[in-house]
């Protein structure tokens, strides 16, 4: 497993700029501990780091693996289908690490739920495999692991994520004041080049302790929000996204099954060079062309729009 394999996870930037310093938590040991017992052989293990957004779940899982299996391959799929591809061809096997950051993307629909059947019963008859995943608690974890509801869509992802396979460990959204004060001194400790910026961000989250949310760049989009940096369409969207959450609205808000004209699998874009054919007209700047799918309207079904 070569470390940028992981790293494109957590640093989309083609340059790789180097991260800031890390500062181990009582969660990084537990992660290490669940992973140790696939890694010397042992049954296979599911570790899910749960958290909130921008508090270090995909670089806790970076250090770990880079730490402790170096050499291993990983596997990184990037949609349901293809983890079931993956799952179903013999790609997964032992010693490997399956990578499923932001998990959810693999667990809902009918995908999801084949999906996480099939890696329910890999696990279960494999020795030495790895599997690391994040997401956060609400409204994901919280909805997909929910029981009681009707219809129950979620039965097989369900089984997966509450079953002795996977081990949940809960990350942190703030450091304390002893934390913080580690984290200067990992800032200015040898040459490292990028002592300001663990600074700024330690000043910005004294008061609430919210300093990895400024690290990973939380502060800068809601500056590029407010001072209207995203094309227009982006806007719109994020705007009716805030205008959702402060009336309540926390889980996803489209119904899947009413997007007729949505894009299917085959039509999602495999390179960033693709993703304005098949996207939205005005994602980006340079975008010029329009949905590569035909498009269907559908009367809106929120209660609260207008």
């Amino acid at each position: 497993m070569h470390p940028d394999d992981v790293r494109d996870g957590i640093d989309d930037t083609d340059g790789h700029e180097p991260l800031p310093p890390y500062l181990p938590h009582d969660h990084d040991a537990q992660l290490r501990q669940a992973l140790q017992r696939a890694i010397d052989g042992g049954p296979a293990v599911f570790a899910m780091v749960v958290g909130d957004s921008a508090t270090g779940k995909t670089r806790a899982l970076y250090e770990a693996l880079t730490a402790i299996v170096p050499g291993w391959p990983l596997v990184r799929p990037y949609r349901a289908d293809e983890l079931v591809e993956r799952l179903r061809g013999g790609q997964i096997s032992s010693g490997t690490v399956l990578w499923l950051d932001e998990a959810q993307r693999f667990f809902y629909g009918d995908a999801g739920a084949v999906a996480a059947g099939e890696l329910q019963r890999l696990l279960s008859r494999t020795s030495g495999l790895v599997a690391v995943g994040s997401t956060w608690q609400r409204p994901y974890l919280d909805e997909l692991a929910a029981q009681g509801s009707s219809p129950d869509g979620h039965t097989a992802v369900r089984s997966l994520l509450t079953g002795p396979l996977v081990h949940l460990i809960r990350v942190p959204d703030r450091l304390s004041q002893e934390e913080q004060e580690q984290l200067l001194r990992l800032a200015y400790r040898g040459d490292r080049t990028d002592a300001a910026r663990v600074v700024r961000a330690v000043a910005a989250g004294a008061t609430d302790g919210r300093v990895l949310q400024h690290l990973s760049g939380g502060p800068e989009l809601v500056d590029a929000y407010a001072n209207r940096v995203f094309a227009p369409t982006e806007q719109a969207i994020i705007t009716a996204a805030l205008d959702a959450r402060h009336l309540g609205h926390r889980a996803p808000a489209v119904d899947r099954s009413r997007c007729a004209g949505r894009p299917s699998s085959r039509t999602w874009p495999t390179s960033r060079d693709r993703l304005c054919t098949a996207g939205c007209t005005g994602c980006r700047p340079a975008c010029t062309a329009g949905p590569s799918w035909p498009v269907t309207p559908t009367p809106p079904t929120s209660s609260w729009s207008s």
